[in-house]
């Protein structure tokens, strides 16, 4: 009976070793990541999520490192908690864009365009959205995404969002060449999906595996959420999480990009009056939308902006798209192709588009796309 018992537990032992030996991991660093960056000044801690780490990996096992061109700083491991690491650079970074490496028992894993240091945050700064993207079909679409990528750089952004619907109909090659034609920009890109990221959404979260986030940029929370999750509304979950934000970060001016829009036409649905609360009892100041394809102002009551001056605040925005692809009347907002521009002076918004004739005011930069295929 006791040699039984002792066969039985070596065959146990055996073949536990077998299944840690035929173990392989998947790492990944989660975040921050390219769609999800960090931004720093100094030398202070930040956060890095590991996916894939099982209990028997220790932080001996791990290392941390920014690398900017041929500059490359550690980063010293200050706490771990579950497979969230706290770090610090070993010095002060010089300004720029870089890429955060991770060495996993002798494996190193990349995110490109991860981390943006800065000597000090700026207070006059522009952020560039966009959303509903052209279809990347090699051709025409293509040559106007990359148009886009283009006049954004050429306006002078500071930060590029990317609102949804970036890439049609999925596939691997369209996410590929979506990443690349991105990671060449040196401004730091912040990403949330859309209804169209549901047609391949294992791809899309392999590249952004958080659908919302949130990135602290000096005086700023830019809050990034998913309405197409349960389609087209917000679940309680994600509206729990969002009011969370808004309370841990009360120092902080909020904008929040989300792909529908919060009121208006094919406007969120499930949990709309809880979520404009929020925008009020927080003060946030504007949101920023897109899907549809339409460019529009409205207030928190609901009622389309048109005016020669702002209205308080908070600013429902709704850029229209950067494709041919423009909806048709009625469509509750100006169509016409384009992105929008928001210019901040002295850590204000002070801008949010631009004045167009027959009343309708603080529109999208409207972009002749025909010319762009030239």
């Amino acid at each position: 009976m006791r040699l039984n018992k002792i066969f039985r537990v070596a065959i146990f032992i055996v073949a536990l070793i077998a299944v840690f030996q035929s173990y392989k991991p998947n790492y990944r660093i989660r975040s921050p990541r390219l769609g999800n960056p960090q931004f720093l000044t100094g030398t202070e801690a930040f956060s890095v999520v590991i996916d894939g780490l099982p209990p028997f990996v220790s932080a001996d096992d791990i290392k941390f490192n920014l690398r900017s061109n041929e500059i490359l700083y550690t980063l010293e491991i200050k706490g771990v908690k579950n497979d969230v690491f706290t770090v610090t650079p070993e010095s002060k970074l010089f300004p720029g864009a870089y890429e955060l490496s991770a060495s996993i028992n002798g494996k190193w894993f990349r995110n490109p365009k991860a981390v943006f240091a800065y000597e000090s945050f700026p207070t006059d700064f522009k952020i560039a959205h966009a959303a509903d993207l052209p279809d990347l079909d090699h051709s025409d679409g293509e040559k106007l995404f990359n148009a886009l990528l283009n006049d954004v750089i050429n306006e002078g952004a500071d930060i590029l969002l990317l609102t949804g619907d970036i890439v049609y109909h999925g596939g691997a090659d369209r996410y590929l060449r979506f990443y690349q034609a991105i990671s060449k920009l040196d401004i730091p890109i912040i990403i949330c999906p859309g209804n169209h990221e549901r047609e391949d959404w294992s791809l899309y979260i392999a590249d952004y595996p958080d659908p919302i986030h949130s990135n602290l940029f000096g005086d700023w929370n830019i809050i990034s959420l998913d309405s197409a999750h349960g389609r087209d509304q917000l679940s309680n979950a994600q509206l729990a999480w969002f009011e969370k934000q808004l309370i841990e970060n009360p120092d902080k001016k909020t904008l929040v990009q989300i792909h529908h829009p919060i009121v208006g036409t094919r406007s969120i649905m499930r949990n709309q009056q809880q979520f404009l609360q929020l925008l009020v009892d927080y003060e946030v100041v504007a949101t920023l939308s897109g899907h549809t394809h339409v460019d529009a102002f409205h207030t928190i009551s609901g009622a389309e902006w048109i005016a020669d001056e702002l209205p308080p605040q908070p600013w429902l925005l709704t850029t229209t798209t950067y494709d041919f692809d423009v909806a048709p009347a009625p469509n509750g907002g100006l169509v016409f192709p384009g992105y929008r521009m928001l210019e901040f002076e002295n850590n204000a918004l002070v801008s949010v588009g631009e004045l167009h004739q027959g009343g309708r005011s603080f529109m999208s930069r409207r972009v002749d796309l025909k010319s762009k295929l030239q």
